[in-house]
């Protein structure tokens, strides 16, 4: 039998893994913009998030709560991507987007290429805005 000291802690870890998922989702949306992803790979891409998001989500219950998932563990995985995407998620992509910008000129001036006026920062500044 369970008592309900550890459901503080359970809550807690849950709020954590929701806000982790968040930000693996925009890393993984970043890296199918950078690699200007067609259908298929972003099919393929999708995959994968959602088979490492499971994983990660059956890793969190089995550790934080000895396998045993209750609704407040699920509900605590919501709020903490729900407060995840509300606040930081916003900043991170526009963090993203410079990374890349920054990633892209420095690919272009190794591969000798040379580009005139401003330069773009891809479709990543779109998906920010």
């Amino acid at each position: 039998m369970y008592s309900t000291l550890n459901q503080g802690y359970v809550m807690l870890a849950a709020f954590w893994g929701g806000m982790a998922l968040g930000l693996a989702y925009d890393i993984f949306r970043a890296a199918g913009k950078a690699v200007k992803a067609g259908k298929v790979l972003n099919i393929v891409m999708d995959a994968l998030f959602w088979l490492a998001a499971t994983g990660g989500v059956l890793a969190l219950i089995y550790y934080a709560n000895d396998g045993e998932p209750r609704a407040y563990i699920f509900a605590g995985m919501a709020g903490g991507a729900l407060l995840y995407f509300i606040g930081p998620s916003v900043l991170i992509r526009m963090g993203i987007a410079r990374l890349a910008g920054h990633f892209s000129k420095i690919a272009q001036k190794a591969a000798g290429r040379r580009t005139s006026g401003k330069q773009k920062e891809g479709n990543f500044q779109a998906d920010v805005e």
